[in-house]
Protein backbone atom coordinates (compact mmCIF):
# COMPACT_ATOMS: atom_id res chain seq x y z
CA UNK A 1 0.00 0.00 0.00
CA UNK A 2 1.39 3.54 -0.43
CA UNK A 3 1.38 6.24 1.64
CA UNK A 4 -1.74 7.94 0.58
CA UNK A 5 -4.02 4.70 0.59
CA UNK A 6 -2.78 4.58 4.05
CA UNK A 7 -4.07 7.74 4.96
CA UNK A 8 -6.97 7.50 3.44
CA UNK A 9 -8.06 4.25 4.85
CA UNK A 10 -6.99 5.64 8.39
CA UNK A 11 -9.22 8.97 7.77
CA UNK A 12 -11.97 6.59 6.51
CA UNK A 13 -11.69 4.21 9.35
CA UNK A 14 -12.10 7.43 12.20
CA UNK A 15 -15.06 8.54 10.13
CA UNK A 16 -16.74 5.11 10.66
CA UNK A 17 -15.87 5.43 14.27
CA UNK A 18 -17.41 8.71 14.30
CA UNK A 19 -20.56 7.66 12.60
CA UNK A 20 -21.34 4.65 15.39
CA UNK A 21 -20.33 7.13 18.07
CA UNK A 22 -22.92 9.91 16.25
CA UNK A 23 -25.26 6.76 15.24
CA UNK A 24 -25.71 5.88 19.63
CA UNK A 25 -26.00 9.88 20.61
CA UNK A 26 -28.88 10.01 17.65
CA UNK A 27 -30.52 7.30 19.55
CA UNK A 28 -30.20 8.91 22.92
CA UNK A 29 -31.66 11.75 21.44
CA UNK A 30 -34.95 10.25 19.59
CA UNK A 31 -35.77 8.64 22.78
CA UNK A 32 -35.46 11.56 24.94
CA UNK A 33 -37.28 13.54 22.34
CA UNK A 34 -39.77 11.13 22.35
CA UNK A 35 -39.79 11.52 26.35
CA UNK A 36 -40.37 15.15 26.34
CA UNK A 37 -43.15 14.73 23.81
CA UNK A 38 -44.77 11.79 25.64
CA UNK A 39 -44.48 14.22 28.65
CA UNK A 40 -45.61 17.40 26.86
CA UNK A 41 -49.16 15.63 25.36
CA UNK A 42 -49.68 14.16 29.06
CA UNK A 43 -49.94 17.91 30.74
CA UNK A 44 -51.99 18.78 27.40
CA UNK A 45 -54.39 16.24 27.54
CA UNK A 46 -54.34 16.83 31.75
CA UNK A 47 -55.16 20.36 30.88
CA UNK A 48 -57.71 19.52 28.72
CA UNK A 49 -59.44 17.54 30.73
CA UNK A 50 -59.78 20.44 33.72
CA UNK A 51 -60.61 22.92 30.88
CA UNK A 52 -63.62 20.54 29.93
CA UNK A 53 -64.78 19.61 33.75
CA UNK A 54 -64.48 24.06 33.99
CA UNK A 55 -67.03 24.63 31.04
CA UNK A 56 -69.02 21.45 31.49
CA UNK A 57 -69.72 23.59 35.41
CA UNK A 58 -70.29 26.35 33.87
CA UNK A 59 -72.67 25.42 31.35
CA UNK A 60 -74.66 23.42 34.23
CA UNK A 61 -74.74 26.51 36.74
CA UNK A 62 -75.92 28.82 33.81
CA UNK A 63 -78.40 25.85 32.51
CA UNK A 64 -80.10 25.45 36.19
CA UNK A 65 -79.98 28.99 37.27
CA UNK A 66 -82.02 30.06 33.59
CA UNK A 67 -84.22 27.18 34.17
CA UNK A 68 -85.47 28.20 37.35
CA UNK A 69 -85.51 31.71 36.64
CA UNK A 70 -87.29 31.58 33.41
CA UNK A 71 -89.99 29.26 35.45
CA UNK A 72 -90.25 32.33 37.87
CA UNK A 73 -90.66 35.05 35.62
CA UNK A 74 -92.94 32.86 33.80
CA UNK A 75 -95.18 32.19 36.86
CA UNK A 76 -95.08 36.13 37.58
CA UNK A 77 -95.99 37.56 34.35
CA UNK A 78 -98.86 35.05 33.69
CA UNK A 79 -99.97 34.93 37.32
CA UNK A 80 -100.20 31.31 37.28
CA UNK A 81 -98.60 28.12 38.82
CA UNK A 82 -95.84 26.70 37.28
CA UNK A 83 -93.80 23.30 37.56
CA UNK A 84 -89.94 22.50 37.21
CA UNK A 85 -88.72 18.78 37.31
CA UNK A 86 -85.29 18.75 38.49
CA UNK A 87 -84.27 15.15 37.91
CA UNK A 88 -81.11 14.84 38.97
CA UNK A 89 -80.17 11.18 37.84
CA UNK A 90 -81.09 11.62 33.88
CA UNK A 91 -78.99 14.89 34.72
CA UNK A 92 -82.00 16.93 32.56
CA UNK A 93 -84.55 19.66 33.61
CA UNK A 94 -88.02 19.74 32.26
CA UNK A 95 -90.09 22.74 32.54
CA UNK A 96 -94.03 22.02 32.33
CA UNK A 97 -96.18 25.12 31.15
CA UNK A 98 -99.71 24.80 30.51
CA UNK A 99 -99.60 27.17 28.06
CA UNK A 100 -96.51 26.31 26.37
CA UNK A 101 -95.24 23.37 25.28
CA UNK A 102 -93.15 21.35 27.75
CA UNK A 103 -89.21 22.22 27.45
CA UNK A 104 -86.82 19.59 28.64
CA UNK A 105 -83.07 21.10 29.19
CA UNK A 106 -80.05 18.69 29.31
CA UNK A 107 -77.56 18.96 31.72
CA UNK A 108 -73.81 18.32 31.22
CA UNK A 109 -73.36 14.75 31.81
CA UNK A 110 -69.98 13.73 33.18
CA UNK A 111 -70.30 16.23 36.27
CA UNK A 112 -72.43 14.49 39.41
CA UNK A 113 -75.40 16.64 41.06
CA UNK A 114 -76.71 16.62 44.38
CA UNK A 115 -80.05 18.52 46.04
CA UNK A 116 -80.62 18.90 49.69
CA UNK A 117 -84.70 19.36 48.97
CA UNK A 118 -85.21 16.10 50.34
CA UNK A 119 -83.83 13.16 51.17
CA UNK A 120 -82.47 10.43 48.42
CA UNK A 121 -84.55 12.00 46.05
CA UNK A 122 -83.00 12.43 42.98
CA UNK A 123 -86.20 13.47 40.71
CA UNK A 124 -88.28 16.04 42.58
CA UNK A 125 -91.26 18.66 41.64
CA UNK A 126 -91.03 21.57 42.34
CA UNK A 127 -94.11 24.30 42.23
CA UNK A 128 -94.02 28.11 41.88
CA UNK A 129 -96.73 30.32 43.23
CA UNK A 130 -98.17 33.18 41.54
CA UNK A 131 -95.38 35.53 42.71
CA UNK A 132 -92.62 33.53 40.63
CA UNK A 133 -91.83 32.55 44.35
CA UNK A 134 -90.68 28.59 45.56
CA UNK A 135 -91.95 27.28 48.95
CA UNK A 136 -89.26 25.54 49.95
CA UNK A 137 -85.37 27.14 49.89
CA UNK A 138 -82.75 24.29 48.84
CA UNK A 139 -78.96 24.03 47.56
CA UNK A 140 -77.54 22.22 44.57
CA UNK A 141 -74.11 20.74 44.46
CA UNK A 142 -72.44 20.07 41.63
CA UNK A 143 -69.27 17.62 41.99
CA UNK A 144 -66.63 17.16 39.24
CA UNK A 145 -65.56 13.40 38.00
CA UNK A 146 -63.47 13.22 41.44
CA UNK A 147 -66.99 13.50 42.90
CA UNK A 148 -65.48 16.68 45.02
CA UNK A 149 -67.74 19.61 45.11
CA UNK A 150 -67.24 22.34 42.56
CA UNK A 151 -69.82 24.74 42.79
CA UNK A 152 -73.44 25.16 45.36
CA UNK A 153 -76.77 26.74 44.05
CA UNK A 154 -78.83 27.89 46.37
CA UNK A 155 -82.50 28.95 45.58
CA UNK A 156 -84.41 31.24 48.22
CA UNK A 157 -88.08 32.09 48.98
CA UNK A 158 -89.10 35.14 50.31
CA UNK A 159 -92.65 35.77 51.80
CA UNK A 160 -91.59 39.91 51.59
CA UNK A 161 -89.75 40.41 47.63
CA UNK A 162 -92.03 37.51 46.68
CA UNK A 163 -89.58 36.50 43.87
CA UNK A 164 -86.91 33.96 43.88
CA UNK A 165 -83.18 34.66 44.70
CA UNK A 166 -80.67 32.47 43.44
CA UNK A 167 -77.00 32.73 45.13
CA UNK A 168 -74.33 31.21 43.40
CA UNK A 169 -71.34 29.95 45.08
CA UNK A 170 -67.42 28.51 44.28
CA UNK A 171 -65.22 26.65 46.24
CA UNK A 172 -62.39 28.57 47.42
CA UNK A 173 -60.88 26.91 50.25
CA UNK A 174 -58.70 23.68 50.12
CA UNK A 175 -61.11 21.98 52.38
CA UNK A 176 -62.76 18.85 50.12
CA UNK A 177 -66.32 17.93 50.47
CA UNK A 178 -66.79 14.68 48.54
CA UNK A 179 -69.93 12.71 47.24
CA UNK A 180 -70.43 9.77 49.05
Amino acid sequence: MTKYKKILYNSLKKEGDNIKKNKAFSTFEIILSILIFSFLMNIAFVKYREFKELRDINEAKTKITEAFYLVSTTSLKQKTKQELQLDLSAKKIIISNKSLKTQEIKLPKDLIYYHTYTSNLNSLKLSFTKNGNISKSFSIYIFNRAKKVRYKISFYGFDRSKFLKINNYRKKKNNEISYS
